[in-house]
């Protein structure tokens, strides 16, 4: 069930497009990523023109991607790792019982909601955040 599960608002931002005959036209854009504390968790980006409508399209988007992460010991990763996204680079190290979440606000609530609680992240290049979770996730996976 979905009860379990936590989603945190990671970027909640109004995005305009310029249409010929009516202006700008806003719409809100959502990024959500959903976890239940234990290795699986999922990330979307929802659109709608009214942010409840792009909140819920996000949740919903996000609880259909879930995939599941590998953790060592049950509080941190397996291995150091380096992991980019378009121009963003993310590096990773693992750490010892104890030290916390030393990383970037984006990598921290990932973290939190995977269930990861010792870690060391440097983030270089491009700070958009959908590229920082990209990039955080395909180390994830790859790792």
């Amino acid at each position: 069930t979905f009860e379990d599960f936590d989603s945190r608002i990671l970027e909640y931002k109004q995005v305009c497009v310029m249409t010929g005959n009516m202006g700008r036209k806003r719409r809100m854009s959502v990024l959500v990523i959903t976890g239940n504390g234990n290795g699986l968790a999922g990330f979307a980006l929802g659109k709608a023109p009214e942010g409840k409508a792009a909140l819920k399209m996000a949740k919903n988007r996000a609880a259909t991607k879930l995939m599941y992460i590998n953790r060592y010991q049950e509080h941190t990763v397996y291995h150091d790792f380096f992991a980019q996204f378009g121009k963003t680079k993310v590096f990773v190290t693992k750490k010892a019982e104890g030290y916390g979440l030393v990383c970037h606000r984006a990598i921290k609530t990932c973290c939190e909601v995977i269930g990861i609680k010792n870690l060391h992240a440097k983030v270089e290049g491009s700070m958009r955040l959908q590229h920082i979770i990209k990039a955080f996730f395909i180390g994830l996976l790859q790792q």
